[in-house]
């Protein structure tokens, strides 16, 4: 179902919003969105920290980045939204 409470729906958008359109600040909203509805999905949590990189939010974004690494040891992804 295509809603905003729905987590899937809300991760997309926000991909959308960041990696096509460039508007970080609105992907922002809606990784947070996600994360509150999903806080297990550590994928979510590696976009959110890059888009949260992306508007200069550089301490959040290693807060972010740590959580996707709690969640996934190791994943290079996570690690690499992390170096800033």
């Amino acid at each position: 179902r295509l809603e905003p409470s729905n987590h899937r729906f809300a991760g997309n958008l926000g991909l959308m919003l960041y990696q096509n359109l460039g508007r970080a600040e609105e992907a922002v909203t809606q990784f947070r969105r996600v994360v509150a509805l999903d806080p297990g999905n550590a994928s979510i949590r590696v976009n959110y920290a890059l888009a949260l990189a992306a508007i200069d939010s550089l301490a959040e974004a290693r807060r972010v980045a740590d959580g996707a690494l709690t969640l996934l040891p190791g994943s290079a992804a996570a690690i690499r939204a992390r170096v800033w």
